[in-house]
């Protein structure tokens, strides 16, 4: 143990050495750390000295704790004791924004050995990070400049969200280690015959749930209250009984984590706390019977239990080791929701409605995320501070997605011949609110789309014997699974597109005959780097395609592709298929969506790359329907050549009411860009394109979709087009939608009221079939009943 320490501080202050210390990455943010932590205390050179350094050291002691600093230091003793060598430490520490010297003070070391085991960074990060949060809550909520300050005020409970089957319930296991707690698991017993881990305290639970039955507030106050005082007085009698618990050297909350976990002390003890919690309430009972009175004078019907409660609280503390300062008793209720449940059966729509002051559709995305959350492994990524909304989603989980594919694979081999696929069928109910935009729904279909293609051509590659849908896919064969076999054989044999055809260019075919995918899941991407070699290798070993980031230029997905099966994982081993979803009544055409990788934010291939590696391009217009489909759409201005097109077309409609543009042929059809035939100047190392533009959404351009899946897909796709859906698709109905006013456009369904009088000018006629923009002396009548039932022209 070192004695070196500064001239200024008493010689009783000794310090460790500091080979103790982390490395100088770690102690700068140790450092940070402390900083923030004590300037959430307010200034903290204003604060006394004495004071000052109190908080300084239980900041330090706190934020290290990973380097094993000892947890169950009484700062205040040590404060008394070294008081002008601390407060000359503490300053400095401040002044500096240094505080390696404190956590060298010896007394933090001492018994380092023997002591009580502490969380590290090693332990789990996890675990590290919740202790250090919920200690800050408490902390700053304990500090004098919180009073007053609703920024800095946190009540002494919170709520751990996440997906079932996330650890939760071990994570709250494992904090037991270090922190006293008193475990409860209330979830419902017939969540426990399914299996669910772990078992429930089936006493405690219907306990706590009938209660949520009372109509009184006050009455569920009181009998909380008398609940909380069997638990402390029943936990406080049970640790004369826990054998170890007074060895002033013994882990403590170690020690009753094990305690509870022998075979029967924890159902015995919340037996206990049960039957004198329920005496309790009876003699309240007796004592004020009637229900009415306790609501008129509820201070006085339960002040004495919260006397009672705090005084077995006390008791309870005081038989349990730590610092005065930190956090000694956790209290946790595993599977919450269950008593949230309760409560809100006694609540009705109304006050529901003004504690969740939420729009319809907003509510309906948030019930639905929160399903998915509870019973669809959906993943919570945070919560924001107004607590009106969650960020949610999910994750790149490999074992996950195979689980998926199998139990898809599963229902798939249930069904009839008839039957739509299982994941067509999903997607359909979760759009059936919309939810989701347009766009967003173009990008959904797609995915699925090259999902479906990819387990089919695992079963056509591997069989149905021994299945894995994670092992890695030829790329020949995934085309073949996509594609009826006139288009996939013509993508095949094309050459690529941006380099003229010589004796030694390959065909797709050619140069992908050992090629391999090796994708079962979709994961979103923030930034550009999707379509990168290196992305490609990552995304590649964890079974992953790439979603774009958000408005990302030219590709909106990203498959990576092994070139060559055999060959070393590394990025130089990468290639992938760049794809664009898009969802256009009016085909775009191959040459207007080229997709060129130089172009990319960030190219695949880096430019210092000579050898050619080949990629392909894809680009999937799923939304091109029949022409007539153009009635349908919005128009937004009257002079543009999409409205012309419409008019002209409305002219020659011949479709009589009530016939469906489904009726008409189907436009869809595939597209491969053939080979220049001139010579392009191009550098010698421009990598090989192989493109494809696959125009429509139907069985005769993708082989994954059948027949009585068609008008599926359609209705899918047409989701969120109020007049593309509309059943009659002639010109008067039509029109009749648009004067309910959907949405206003520049079009006499949406100005029948304003008739427009425009003065003649140079002999016009007057105009009154519309709003009339271009002069500024127009005269404007308002038509039809507007103000108190009167006519008003």
């Amino acid at each position: 143990m070192d004695t070196g320490s500064p001239a200024d501080i008493e010689h009783d202050l000794e310090f460790v050495s500091r080979i103790r210390l982390p490395d100088q990455s770690e102690l700068s943010t140790l450092n940070a750390q402390i900083i923030r932590r004590l300037k959430s205390y307010g200034n903290i050179s204003l604060i006394p000295g004495h004071a000052k350094a109190t908080l300084v050291l239980h900041a330090v002691q706190r934020q290290c704790k990973g380097i094993g600093l000892l947890q169950d230091l009484h700062i205040d003793q040590l404060t008394s004791r070294y008081e002008s060598g601390l407060l000359t430490l503490c300053d400095n520490a401040v002044k500096d924004m240094d505080f390696s010297q404190i956590m060298l003070i010896s007394q933090f070391w001492k018994q380092r050995e023997d002591g009580p085991v502490v969380p590290t960074i090693l332990t789990g990060p996890c675990l590290y990070r919740i202790m250090n949060n919920i200690e800050e809550m408490y902390a700053i909520s304990m500090a004098p400049t919180s009073a007053g300050n609703p920024d800095k005020v946190y009540m002494n409970y919170a709520s751990i969200i996440q997906s079932s089957g996330s650890g939760k319930s071990r994570l709250v296991d494992e904090v037991a280690k270090y922190v006293f707690t008193i475990p409860f698991n209330v979830r419902t017993g017939a969540e426990a015959k399914n299996g669910a881990y772990p078992p429930p305290d089936s006493e405690i639970r219907n306990l706590l749930t009938e209660w949520g039955n009372f109509k009184s507030n006050t009455q569920i106050y009181r009998n909380y209250l008398c609940f909380l005082v069997a638990l402390f007085e029943c936990t406080a009698a049970e640790l004369d009984a826990v054998v170890g618990w007074k060895d002033p050297s013994g882990d403590h909350p170690a020690v009753w984590r094990r305690h509870l976990a022998q075979p029967g002390k924890r159902d015995n003890l919340y037996m206990r706390v049960q039957t004198q919690a329920e005496e309790i309430i009876k003699i309240l009972e007796r004592d004020v019977p009637d229900v009415a009175e306790i609501q008129d004078r509820p201070k006085s019907s339960v002040s004495n239990h919260v006397a009672r409660a705090q005084s077995a609280l006390k008791t309870l503390l005081n038989k349990i080791p730590g610092d005065a300062h930190g956090i000694k008793v956790l209290v946790y209720f595993d599977e919450a929701h269950v008593l949230a449940d309760a409560w809100m059966n006694r609540v009705n729509d109304r006050e529901v409605q003004q504690l969740v002051p939420l729009d319809l559709l907003v509510r309906a995305i948030s019930d639905r995320e929160m399903d998915l959350v509870s019973s669809h492994m959906r993943t919570v990524y945070s919560i924001p501070r107004s607590r009106e909304y969650l960020r949610s989603g999910y994750s790149s989980e490999p074992i996950l997605a195979e689980a998926a594919a199998r139990q898809l694979h599963s229902w798939r081999t249930q069904q009839g011949s008839s039957d739509p696929d299982p994941t067509l069928a999903i997607l359909n109910d979760n759009l059936a609110h919309d939810l989701l935009s347009r766009g967003e729904i173009g990008e959904a279909v797609g995915r699925l789309l090259l999902i479906q293609a990819r387990d089919r051509a695992s079963l056509n590659t591997y069989g149905e014997e021994n299945i894995n849908f994670s092992r890695a896919v030829p790329v020949v064969a995934f085309i073949e699974a996509l594609f009826p076999k006139n288009i996939a054989d013509e993508f095949l044999d094309s050459y690529p597109d941006n380099l003229p055809v010589r004796k030694d260019s390959l065909t797709l075919r050619e140069a992908y005959e050992d090629a391999v995918i090796n994708f079962t899941h979709f994961v979103k991407w923030a930034d550009d780097s999707a379509p990168t070699q290196e992305a490609a290798l990552g995304a590649y070993i964890r079974h992953a395609a790439a979603i774009c980031r958000n408005n990302a230029p030219m590709a909106d997905a990203f498959i990576p592709i092994l070139w060559k099966r055999n060959s070393t994982l590394c990025p130089e081993s990468m290639t992938g298929l760049i794809l664009q979803f898009k969802l256009r009544t009016v085909a775009g055409g191959a040459a207007a969506y080229a997709i060129t990788q130089e172009q990319l934010p960030k190219p695949m291939f880096p430019a210092s790359v000579d050898k050619q590696r080949p990629y392909m391009t894809m680009v999937m217009d799923l939304g091109v329907s029949p022409s007539p489909s153009l009635l349908a759409q919005t128009p937004t201005n009257a002079d543009s050549k999409g409205a012309h097109a419409r008019k002209a077309q409305l002219e020659k409609s011949k479709y009589a009411p009530g016939v469906s543009t489904d009726q008409q042929s189907s436009p869809s059809k595939a597209t491969i860009q053939s080979a220049p035939t001139r010579k392009l100047h191009h550098r010698r190392s421009v990598h090989p394109r192989y493109g494809i533009y696959v125009c429509g959404c139907s069985p005769s351009v993708y082989a994954v979709i059948d027949e009585s899946e068609r008008s599926k897909y359609k209705h899918i796709i047409r989701n969120g087009d109020l007049l593309g859906e509309h059943p009659r698709q002639d010109k008067d109905s039509l029109s009749g939608v648009r004067r309910q006013k959907p949405f206003v456009f520049e079009g006499p369904e949406s100005w029948h009221w304003l008739l427009c009088k425009a003065s003649k000018k140079h002999g016009e006629e007057d105009k009154g079939h519309g709003l009339d923009t271009e002069h500024a002396d127009a005269a404007y009548i308002i038509l039809g009943n507007l103000v108190g039932g009167e006519d008003v022209s």
